[in-house]
């Protein structure tokens, strides 16, 4: 196959600065023959293509560790690997190392075709040969051979699924992150800073929208006389149970998290005073069914409650204000014996505890 007349052939016969330029050998015509780029061109045609468009000092010679291009550079060629290794990068940290580059593969193609500069680090992991094909040549072969058009774009389509893979790793390892930023590793349920964060913002929604609210505070029993009686270890197990107990009893759109220590926190909202009462003693009754082994025997659990509402028509109140209200109730539960739940039903007064 003959290069079209009208088709110039512009040849780089200087080399850049960094680089040494080289004619194309026998054995990289052999080996173009099964790169992507020449994918399913008879190896007489791709070789008449090549020799057509060029012919000349084509080829690049980079040392290992050369960075042949950096994001927002400006680039006009699709580059083929002859011979060594190469690596591409995006910027962002979670993404990193996107794709490995050897003999056959090409890279360049997506600045060279939208002309907004790289948007990946390319770096020669070894020394390597380069092909170079200038745009300016590179589209002219594909007016002869449009099979290189369609390879082209087989390429491209393979570097955004390896973009979209990253991506998804990307989202994956934010997920887990805000997953170990918002919860307790040993109970699993959410921790003080979400607690912090989400609680203001449900509360100050519900007195926005006219919704009762309930903050309901609670902690284990004698927990330091357990950890005292049986170890740490067994706290631990203590604390998970417990958890889980309290996790098993909630309701949807309840939110619970670990206060601090062995004290949970849970608000509730559309739960006014009798409602959040009647929650809180099923709580309590799933923590008093939980019995954890031991040496000596099983060892049952049990809990104190403290609970303060904020009713529609009563005046707003802050989170910090509504946490104070439910920790009095809480050790006004304490002093009438534990194992019980009292409601703060006003600022000045507490609701009998309940067993």
């Amino acid at each position: 196959m003959e290069a079209s007349s009208d088709m110039s052939v512009a040849i780089q016969t200087d080399p850049p600065a960094g680089r040494s330029m080289q004619a194309l050998r026998e054995s990289d015509i052999a080996l173009l023959a099964g790169a992507e780029l020449f994918r399913g061109i008879p190896p007489l045609e791709m070789e008449q293509i090549v020799y057509g468009f060029l012919s000349g000092a084509v080829i690049q010679a980079h040392p290992a560790g050369s960075v042949l291009l950096a994001p927002g550079c400006a680039n006009d060629r699709l580059f083929v690997v002859l011979e060594g290794a190469l690596t591409v990068q995006l910027e962002d940290e979670l993404l990193g190392h996107l794709l490995a580059l050897g003999p056959g593969q090409c890279f360049g193609e997506m600045s060279l075709i939208d002309r907004t500069g790289s948007s990946a680090t390319v770096i020669a992991v070894a020394d390597c040969r380069l092909l170079s094909i200038a745009s300016r040549d590179l589209w002219p072969m594909m007016r002869v051979e449009p099979l290189l058009a369609f390879n082209l774009m087989q390429v491209l389509s393979g570097r955004l699924r390896s973009v979209n893979s990253a991506l998804i790793r990307s989202h994956h390892i934010c997920r887990d992150l805000e997953h170990e930023i918002r919860r307790d590793a040993l109970t699993g349920v959410f921790n003080r800073r979400w607690i912090d964060e989400q609680f203001a913002r449900q509360l100050e929604r519900c007195q926005r929208e006219a919704r009762p609210v309930t903050l309901l505070m609670c902690d284990i029993d004698h927990f330091k006389q357990l950890n005292d009686t049986h170890g740490h270890a067994f706290g631990d197990q203590a604390l998970r149970k417990f958890a889980e107990a309290l996790a098993g009893a909630t309701r949807p759109g309840d939110l619970l998290g670990r206060y601090g220590g062995e004290e949970f926190a849970l608000l509730m909202p559309d739960a006014g005073g009798d409602t959040a009462f009647g929650i809180a003693e099923r709580l309590r009754q799933a923590v008093a069914a939980v019995a954890i082994p031991s040496a000596p025997g099983p060892v049952q659990l049990s809990a104190s409650f403290g609970a303060a509402s904020w009713q529609p028509g009563e005046a707003a109140i802050s989170v910090a204000d509504l946490f104070l209200r439910a920790d009095e109730a809480l050790y006004a539960a304490k002093r009438a014996g534990r194992n019980c739940t009292v409601l703060a039903t006003r600022r000045d007064g507490l609701a009998q505890p309940d067993r």
